[in-house]
């Protein structure tokens, strides 16, 4: 599993610290289209009209969401997987804090270590367009989801796809948008169906899809 040049930038815990202020502060809004509480509340209806308890943060990074999440829904169990080590630390270090019924698991988004139909639901914040591999991820999140289970998530992503050269320096930065149709279509055939893309500011996106 090799750390993309942003990731590598996150092992840094100095920026990690910068990051979780402005994301939990309002001034991440502009770009996100939504605060914080927001995401959070979208995330748990999410999770509500999902098909059972266990609940899958893909990218969790330092745990901000699936700490929230457990302790909102305290019946329910959040397993949060991410490639970067640091990150992870901060992240189990918050869910001893404040409790909850949250794990974390070290791995790859495209090769996850879970059975297959393990998750009623599945949340993907502000992660997806670290992941290079996106057919592969939308494969595993098929799945490792049970059907009926509805998965949410929001990232960078633009409503169309962008030229040669603005892809190839994106990806050297370690930054790959999503693409909402060609999203959708992964998705789609992967084993999800009734996907719906919000386009909420020039750069962000937020998508949901139910596996059949």
């Amino acid at each position: 599993m090799g750390l993309s040049p942003l990731q590598r930038l996150f092992q840094d815990p100095r920026v990690l610290a910068l990051y979780e202020r402005g994301r939990e502060s309002l001034l991440f809004r502009p770009v996100t289209g939504r605060s914080l509480d927001e995401e959070v509340a979208e995330i748990l209806a999410a999770v509500d009209d999902g098909a059972g308890p266990h609940v899958l943060d893909l990218g969790c990074g330092q745990g901000t969401f699936a700490v929230e999440v457990a302790l909102a829904r305290p019946t329910f169990h959040v397993t949060g997987l991410d490639i970067s080590p640091s990150q992870l630390d901060r992240a189990r270090r918050k869910a001893a804090v404040a409790g909850g019924g949250v794990s974390f698991v070290l791995a790859d988004a495209a090769r996850m270590p879970f059975p297959d139909a393990s998750f009623g639901a599945a949340f993907s914040m502000t992660s997806l367009h670290q992941m290079p591999d996106q057919p592969a991820v939308a494969r595993e999140l098929a799945r490792v989801c049970l059907p009926g289970a509805l998965l949410f998530g929001a990232c960078i992503a633009r409503p169309r796809a962008a030229g040669p050269l603005t892809r190839r320096t994106q990806a050297l930065a370690g930054v790959w948008p999503l693409e909402s149709d060609r999203w959708g279509e992964l998705l789609e055939q992967a084993g999800f169906r009734d996907y719906r893309y919000e386009q909420r500011s020039p750069v962000w996106g937020a998508f949901e899809a139910r596996r059949a």
